[in-house]
């Protein structure tokens, strides 16, 4: 029996409001189990410059980055919630079913998501 996920396409808009976290980063360290990005840009969330998330690569949850996402020098743009959003929990993760991509490729979702605004200090 294969497990899969079932996933609707969102668009810019819902995976925006569907997320906690909407940021533009480059991936500085893969180690110890985290994903550490400095950030650029800012659509939603309380992000800083430095940001972290932890090192799953998606699996049979669906949770995760891509494997080939997970090198260092890697431009992301990350849509990403906490698997419980009432929890206290500061890890956010992403998963196969958000729009979570290389920038390089998410040119429509930057220029739908606007200027965004610095990461807060």
């Amino acid at each position: 029996m294969a497990l899969g996920c079932d996933c609707v396409g969102l668009s810019v808009n819902e995976a925006k409001k569907a997320a906690e976290v909407v940021f533009r980063g480059t991936i500085i360290d893969v180690s110890a189990g985290k994903v550490i990005f400095r950030v650029d840009r800012v659509w939603k969330g309380n992000v800083r410059p430095t940001f972290d998330m932890p090192e799953f690569i998606e699996g049979a949850a669906c949770l995760g980055f891509h494997e080939r996402m997970l090198k260092v020098g890697s431009d992301l743009l990350v849509y990403a919630t906490r698997l419980h959003r009432s929890s206290n929990d500061e890890d956010y993760f992403t998963s196969i079913c958000t729009r979570t991509n290389f920038s390089s490729d998410a040119g429509d979702d930057l220029s739908r998501l606007g200027k965004g605004k610095s990461p807060r200090p």
